[in-house]
């Protein structure tokens, strides 16, 4: 079995090591070292990914027990080999998976939550604990641990045995009598677990909830941290930035915009109703009286439209049948009918043109049919 060298120097950029073997393993060689650096995905974490020599390592896997390193082409067995990790990659997430145990911490000491599920990808992290937040608790937990990293509370790694190990109060508290790796947080959190950490909280440099919601009786927290949460809020400020530019107002009126902008949809809407409205009307008042059957073909209409313009039509020509489409004889027509004889009707229009749609009092629906075998169904027969 390897020396895991992660479990207690989570700094370990590059190291020397031994080929124990080498497998073919579909699209990759299976490589297993007498020591490695490499973190084995794990506790929500992926695997590193790094180079041996100058083989690429794509991926780390624990499997029955053995670290093994993803290798894109082989290794000889017995050589001794320089191994890099790509430590932008590992840092990061050394800085997100410390972020979120100062989290479950906080959460746990303030509310006896527990962190139930915990997911790590490159673009962030969600963990869920069983037990509902609500947004003034979500701002006090924020704040919390943002205070947590200004403090600088150091993180280490400690396996208790015997005694302490059962007497110590600790979350995702395990079975076994030894070997357990905890991380401590100094007085913030206690927490068994397998990945590497940073060694200070400062490192963690920012935490950023960037929402949640209840999830399986509980909540679920998605969270930016240290050069994620800045990214995070470059692309927010330069987005701000944009819009308040493009009022003409100060960065923190955006939500005063926001609404200024809802108000003059909602008035333009009703405007575009109004305007709709009075088309409409003279579209009806221009059919004039005495006709069996009531035609309108337009363009641009969705159904509420339609349905106004054939419920209009009805109200006005009450002994008659009326009838909305709107399209064009290659894509077809949305339609709605209705009034006086429409119940008769819409079976036999249905029938005739195998016409999709149904309905009670109006008729709704879709037919592929041309324009002038339509009027003529409706107006000749």
């Amino acid at each position: 079995m390897s020396i895991r060298l992660y479990e207690n120097d989570s700094y370990i950029m590059n190291f020397t090591a031994k080929v124990l073997s080498c497998k073919e393993n579909g699209e990759y060689c299976d490589i297993i070292l007498d020591r490695t650096a490499f973190f084995p995905e794990g506790g929500g974490q992926q695997g590193d990914n790094g180079f041996i020599d100058s083989v690429c390592i794509a991926d780390t896997q624990l499997v029955d027990g053995e670290i093994v390193h993803k290798a894109m082409a082989p290794l000889e067995v017995g050589a001794e080999v320089e191994c890099f990790i790509d430590w932008d990659t590992r840092y990061d997430r050394m800085q997100n998976h410390t972020g979120e145990h100062i989290l479950s911490g906080i959460i746990h000491d303030m509310f006896g939550y527990n962190n139930v599920g915990f997911h790590m990808n490159d673009d962030e992290l969600t963990f869920d604990v069983d037990g509902k937040l609500t947004d003034e608790d979500i701002y006090i937990i924020e704040l919390t641990a943002n205070k947590v990293i200004d403090d600088n509370h150091p993180v280490t790694i400690i396996y208790p045995e015997g005694e302490e190990l059962a007497g110590l109060d600790y979350r995702s508290k395990l079975d076994l009598t030894e070997g357990v790796r905890i991380v401590n947080i100094e007085d913030v959190d206690l927490c068994a677990c397998c990945a590497p950490h940073v060694a200070t909280t400062s490192e963690v440099g920012l935490i950023k909830i960037t929402r949640f919601y209840s999830n399986k009786g509980g909540t679920r927290l998605h969270v930016l941290c240290g050069g994620r949460a800045r990214g995070d809020y470059g692309v927010l400020h330069e987005q701000v930035t944009y819009v308040t530019n493009s009022a003409s107002s100060k960065r923190y009126e955006l939500n005063l915009i926001y609404d200024r902008l809802l108000a003059e949809i909602a008035a333009l809407k009703e405007e575009h109703r109004n305007f709709k409205t009075s088309v409409i009307n003279e579209k009806i008042e221009d059919m004039g009286e005495g006709r069996e059957a009531y035609l309108y073909f337009v363009r641009d209409y969705g159904f509420d439209d339609l349905v106004k313009l054939c419920d209009l039509s009805c109200k006005r020509y009450i002994d008659a049948i009326s009838c909305a489409f709107c399209g064009n004889d290659d894509e077809g027509y949305n339609f709605v009918i209705g009034g006086c004889g429409s119940a008769e009707k819409f079976p036999e229009f249905r029938k005739q043109f195998n016409a999709r749609g149904g309905g009670r009092d109006m008729y709704q629906g879709k037919v592929q049919a041309k324009r002038e075998d339509i009027e003529k169904y409706f107006l000749n027969q």
